[in-house]
C-alpha cells in the first residue's frame, strides 16, 4: 500500500530515482551496502531492499562517487566526492568526517576511486582529477603521488584505480584522456600501459580476478567530437582484458558486445570467469567464459543507462543506474527488480497540479527520472516521460487548466519544449524550441492556444499549442520565470535578474523593477485574487512585494538575506496564504532554519518557516526548487532533493511527547517506560528505534506503557509515536541504558543521563563515562560546542594556529569552532593543550562565555559569595555569576574549590543547568 501523505507536516514517499554512482558491501557482512548518489550517502541493512540516509556530517549533500571499506575493519570507510574531497568515517558510516588535508587544488577534490591497502589500512589511495593522492595516516593528510603520469590540460583527469588484491604495492588506474597507467611501486612512479586505443578514450573501471591478478578486465568509452547535442557524448567504447599485469590488451567480446560506453565491471565472487559490464545506453552484460562471449543481462531493468555493479555474493548483483535508482538480482543478471525502497536522492525541479484532484506531476533534475507522476497525491510515483530523454532536467512544468490532458515540459539544458495531448503518457518536441534550456513556461490566460517560455535566449513563443516555436523575444540576459497577467489581455512580466513588463504580449518590454534596484531576483507570482499584488524573490535580498501591478517594490520580512528565494506560490483558495521555496543556503554551514519553505498568512508581508517534518526527511528536504498548492484539498507540495514533500492540512492536532518516566534505566534488564504527552490515538502505532514495539500499549490520548528492552550501556533508543492519519512526534534519544559507572545512586546521574540524551556525550568508552575523572579541555571544548550548536550540527574543517591538536583527530572540529566562537585563544602561544584538566574556575570562564557569548563581560565579584574566592582571584568575576545565575552553589562548606580539577560528573550537572537541558 502507498504511504499516506503527511499530516500537518512535510513527509515524502519519492519518488525513488536518482543517479546511483556507486555501490559498495561490506565484506564481513554481504547484507550492509552503501549507495552514492548525486544526493548523497545511503546505506542498507538488508542486502539493498530498503535504504536510509547515511549524511551525518557532511558540509551539503554530497555527490558520492566512490566507497571503499577497510578491508580489516569494516567499521572504516571512506569516501570519494564530486569537489568535496574525501570522507571518513570509523562508526560504520554512522557519521562523516572530512579527510581532504592536502587536497587543495580543487581538481584534487574530484575524487573517482579509492584503494585501500590491506597489509597497512592507514594507506589510502583516491584517483582524482589532479591525479593520485595517497595517505599513509588513514586520511589525516595526502600528497600527490604522480611521477610518471602525463598532463593533459593543465591537469591528469583520472576516473578510476584499482590494486592488485595479491600484491598492495601493484595499482592500476585510468584516466580520461591517456590510457591506463600501472604502478609496481605504491604509487611512486607510474608507468603507461599500451592497449589499442583512440583519441580521448575514458578509462572508467577495471576488476582484477583474486585467484590471477594478473588477468585484469577494463571498460572504456571514447568521445566523439562529431556527436551532436543530444547525442551520447561519449559514442562508443568496449571492454578489455590483460592476462600479463596490463603489458598486452584484447578487445573483448568481438560480435557479442555492442560498440557503446561501457562504465562499470565486476567479477562473480563465486567464479572469476562470470564477469559483468554495465552500459551506458544497453544496460548490463554477462559472460560465463572470461569475457570471450557475451549476452545482454538486462531483463526488468528500467534504466539503460548502468554506472556502478556490485557483488555482494555470487549471483547476487547490485547495479546503480543514471535515473532510477537500485536495481537487484538474485540469479546472475538473468532478471533484475528494483532495489530503491526509501532512497530519496530525485531531485525536484518543477511540479504541476493537473486539474482539481487530479494527478501531480514532477520534473527532475539531470540525474533521475524527467518527468514523474502521482495519482494519489504524492503517495506512490511512476514515470510519465516517454519521449522525454532522461539525460536532462525538466525545470518547466505546466498543465493546461481548460485541458489537464495538455501539458509542457520545458529542459534545462538544450533538449527544448516536450508537449503531451494524453496527460503525460506522451511526449513530442515541439519544433523550433531546440538549443535553448527553458526555464519557465505559461499558458495565455485569454487563449490557451498561445504558449510563452523563459529560456536561455529570452522569450520564446507558440500560436499553436506548443507544436512549433519561433524565439519571440530575445533579452540580453537569461529569462527565468514569467507570469501572464490574468486581468489584462497581453501583460507579463518576466524575470532576468531584475523584473521586465510588456503589455504587448511580449513584442516589447521595459523595466519593472523601481525598489528593487540592488538587487538580483529569481522568481515571480502573482496574487490570484487581487491582480496588483506581486511577489518576487531575491538570490541574498529576501522577498519584495508590490501592490500597484508592479510599478514599484517594498521589501518584506522574515526572508533572510541569506536565503535564495527560487520559488514562489499563493494558495489559490486563501490568496492572504502565500508560500516561498528556499532553493539554498548562501552561508556556512548550512542551517536548517530558515531554510526549506517559508509562510505567510498576510499576502506576503511578513513570513515564518515552515519546515516541520524537513529534518526527518533529511537535509537536501531544505532546498526547495517547485512549489504547487491544490485548490481543493488543502495540500502543498514542494519539490525538493530527496524527492516531492506533501503536507496535508489538518484540523486534528498530532501527538506530543512531554516526557519518558523513567528516561533512563539499567542496560541489563528491560524497563517499563510511561510516555506522557497528548494527542495519542487508541491505534497509534508506537516505534521503538524505528521498529514497531509490540509492548505499546496506548492507555489514552496522553499515556503510552511500553517496555524498552535491554542492550549495551550507554546506547540510547528512539521513540516514536504515529497515529493512524499519519500525524507523528519522535523523541530522538529519548531513552538511556545506563552506563556502567554511573549508577541510579550517583549524585550527578539524572545529569549524565540529561548529557546524552541530549546528544552531548557519548561516555568514554566500553560502555562507561568515567564520572570521577578530570575533565581535559578538549573534552571541555566538545561537550560546550555541542551545547551551543547542538549534536546535529556540522563543523568546518579542523585546522589553524595549535600545534597541540591533531586536525585528524577529534574533538579537533570542536576546538577549532571553540576558537571560532571566541571562547578561547589556547593555553599559550600556539597551544591549546587539549590533555590538560580543566578546574573549576576555569570551567566557570567558559561555562559563561559559552553561555552568553565569547565577548561576556560579568558583573565585578564582590568577594563576599565564597570564603575561597576573593575579589582580585583569577575568574572571580564569573565564579560569582555562575552563583548568582544558580548553576553552581560551589564545592561545599561555603567554599568554591577554584583550583580544583572539574569532574567528569560535576561538569554534566554544570553544563545541564547552564543551558537548561531538559
Amino acid at each position: 500500500m502507498p504511504a499516506a501523505a503527511g499530516v500537518n507536516r512535510w513527509t515524502t514517499a519519492g519518488p525513488e530515482a536518482a543517479l546511483v554512482s556507486a555501490v559498495a558491501h561490506d565484506p564481513a557482512d554481504p547484507s550492509r551496502v552503501f549507495a552514492g548518489t548525486v544526493h548523497g550517502l545511503f546505506r542498507s541493512a538488508d542486502g539493498g531492499a530498503t535504504w536510509t540516509p547515511a549524511n551525518v556530517g557532511f558540509a551539503g549533500l554530497e555527490w558520492i562517487t566512490a566507497i571503499a571499506f577497510d578491508p580489516t575493519n569494516a567499521q572504516t570507510l571512506y569516501l570519494g566526492t564530486l569537489a568535496a574531497g574525501t570522507y571518513k568515517s570509523v562508526d560504520g558510516g554512522g557519521s562523516w568526517v572530512s579527510a581532504a588535508a592536502g587536497q587543495s587544488q580543487f581538481f584534487a577534490r574530484y575524487g573517482y576511486g579509492l584503494a585501500i591497502d590491506p597489509s597497512a589500512p592507514s594507506t589510502v589511495y583516491v584517483a582524482t582529477l589532479e591525479g593520485v593522492y595517497k595517505t599513509t595516516d588513514g586520511g589525516c593528510s595526502w600528497h600527490a603521488s604522480n611521477n610518471g603520469l602525463p598532463v593533459v590540460n593543465e591537469s591528469f583527469y583520472l576516473q578510476t584505480i584499482a590494486m592488485d588484491p595479491s600484491d598492495p604495492s601493484v595499482l592500476y588506474i585510468g584516466s580520461e584522456f591517456s590510457g591506463p597507467y600501472k604502478s609496481t611501486d605504491g604509487g611512486a612512479s607510474w608507468a603507461p600501459l599500451s592497449y589499442p586505443t583512440f583519441f580521448r578514450t575514458s578509462i572508467n573501471g577495471f576488476a582484477i580476478d583474486p585467484g590471477k591478478p594478473s588477468t585484469v578486465y577494463m571498460t572504456t568509452s571514447l568521445f566523439d567530437p562529431s556527436a551532436s547535442p543530444q547525442a551520447t557524448q561519449a559514442s562508443t567504447g568496449g571492454v578489455y582484458k590483460s592476462e600479463d599485469g596490463g603489458a598486452n590488451w584484447s578487445s573483448l567480446g568481438i560480435g557479442t558486445l555492442p560498440n557503446i560506453p561501457f562504465r562499470s565491471v565486476s567479477l562473480d565472487p563465486g567464479d572469476a570467469s562470470v564477469v559483468y559490464a554495465g552500459t551506458i545506453g544497453q544496460g548490463v552484460f554477462r559472460s560465463t567464459d572470461g569475457g570471450q562471449s557475451w549476452a545482454p543481462a538486462s531483463s526488468g531493468l528500467a534504466d539503460t543507462d548502468v554506472y556502478s555493479l556490485d557483488l555482494p555474493v555470487a549471483s547476487h548483483v547490485l547495479a546503480g543506474t543514471r535515473g532510477t535508482g537500485v536495481f537487484r538480482s538474485e540469479d546472475g543478471a538473468a532478471s533484475w527488480s528494483p532495489s530503491s525502497k526509501k532512497l530519496l536522492a530525485f531531485q525536484g525541479a518543477s511540479l504541476a497540479l493537473a486539474g482539481s484532484g487530479g494527478p501531480v506531476f514532477a520534473g527532475g533534475s539531470p540525474y533521475g527520472a524527467s518527468v514523474v507522476r502521482s495519482d494519489d497525491a504524492g503517495a506512490s510515483w511512476s514515470p510519465a516521460n516517454s519521449g522525454i530523454p532522461h539525460v536532462d532536467s525538466v525545470g518547466a512544468l505546466v498543465a493546461d487548466a481548460g485541458d489537464p490532458d495538455r501539458m509542457y515540459a520545458g529542459t534545462s539544458n538544450f533538449w527544448g519544449i516536450f508537449r503531451s495531448v494524453d496527460g503525460g503518457a506522451t511526449w513530442t518536441l515541439g519544433a523550433g524550441s531546440t538549443d535553448s534550456g527553458y526555464h519557465a513556461i505559461v499558458i495565455d490566460p485569454f487563449e490557451a492556444t498561445r504558449v510563452y517560455a523563459a529560456g536561455d535566449h529570452g522569450i520564446s513563443l507558440s500560436t499553436d499549442s506548443g507544436a512549433t516555436w519561433t524565439l519571440y523575444a530575445p533579452f540580453v540576459s537569461i529569462a527565468t520565470e514569467l507570469v501572464a497577467d490574468y486581468s489584462t489581455s497581453g501583460t507579463l512580466f518576466a524575470v532576468d535578474q531584475s523584473v521586465e513588463k510588456s503589455v504587448d504580449g511580449g513584442a516589447t518590454w521595459n523595466p519593472a523593477a523601481a525598489g528593487l534596484e540592488g538587487t538580483l531576483v529569481i522568481s515571480i507570482s502573482q496574487d490570484p485574487v487581487d491582480p496588483s499584488v506581486f511577489l518576487v524573490g531575491t538570490f541574498g535580498g529576501g522577498i519584495y512585494r508590490s501592490t500597484d501591478g508592479g510599478a514599484t517594490w517594498t521589501p518584506t520580512s522574515g526572508a533572510a538575506a541569506e536565503t535564495a528565494i527560487g520559488s514562489l506560490a499563493f494558495d489559490p483558495s486563501d490568496h492572504s496564504v502565500v508560500y516561498a521555496g528556499v532553493s539554498f543556503w548562501a552561508g556556512y554551514p548550512a542551517p536548517l532554519v530558515p531554510g526549506g519553505v517559508l509562510r505567510s498568512t498576510d499576502g506576503g508581508a511578513s513570513w515564518l518557516p515552515f519546515n516541520d517534518g524537513l529534518d526527518e526527511i533529511g537535509s537536501g528536504a531544505f532546498t526547495v526548487s517547485a512549489l504547487a498548492v491544490s485548490p481543493t484539498d488543502r495540500r502543498v507540495y514542494a519539490a525538493a532533493i530527496g524527492g516531492v514533500l506533501v503536507w496535508q492540512f489538518s484540523d486534528v492536532p498530532g501527538p506530543a511527547i512531554s516526557q519518558l518516566t523513567p528516561a533512563s534505566g539499567d542496560a541489563s534488564t528491560a524497563t517499563p517506560v510511561a510516555v506522557t504527552g497528548s494527542g495519542y490515538d487508541l491505534g497509534a502505532t508506537v516505534l521503538v528505534d524505528g521498529q514497531a514495539d509490540s509492548s505499546a500499549q496506548v492507555v489514552d490520548a496522553t499515556r503510552v506503557n511500553l517496555t524498552l528492552p535491554s542492550g549495551e550501556p550507554g546506547t540510547l533508543s528512539s521513540v516514536e509515536i504515529v497515529n493512524p492519519d499519519t500525524q507523528r512526534v519522535l523523541r530522538r534519544r529519548a531513552f538511556l541504558r545506563d552506563y556502567l559507572d554511573v549508577a541510579e545512586s550517583y549524585p550527578f546521574h539524572d545529569d549524565v543521563a540529561t548529557l546524552a540524551r541530549a546528544g552531548l556525550t557519548a561516555g568514554c568508552g566500553g560502555g562507561s563515562y568515567c564520572p570521577d575523572a578530570s575533565l581535559t579541555r578538549a573534552q571541555m571544548a566538545a561537550l560546550l560546542e555541542r551545547a551551543i550548536h547542538g549534536p546535529d550540527f556540522v563543523y568546518p574543517p579542523p585546522g589553524g594556529i595549535f600545534v597541540d591538536v591533531d586536525a585528524c583527530q577529534p574533538p579537533a572540529p570542536q576546538i577549532y569552532q571553540f576558537l571560532r566562537d571566541g571562547l578561547t585563544s589556547g593555553c599559550g602561544p600556539a597551544i591549546f593543550c587539549p590533555d590538560s584538566p580543566v578546574t573549576r574556575a576555569q570551567m566557570a570562564v567558559f561555562l559563561l562565555l559559552a553561555e552568553h557569548g565569547g565577548d561576556y563581560v560579568p558583573p565585578p565579584a564582590t568577594g563576599i559569595v565564597f570564603a575561597d574566592v576573593h575579589a582580585g582571584d583569577f575568574a572571580a568575576d564569573f565564579i560569582e555569576q555562575l552563583a548568582a545565575e544558580g548553576i553552581s552553589a560551589g564545592c561545599g562548606g561555603s567554599n568554591f574549590c577554584p583550583v580544583e580539577h572539574a569532574s567528569r560528573g560535576q561538569s554534566a550537572a554544570l553544563i545541564v543547568r547552564t543551558f537548561d537541558l531538559p
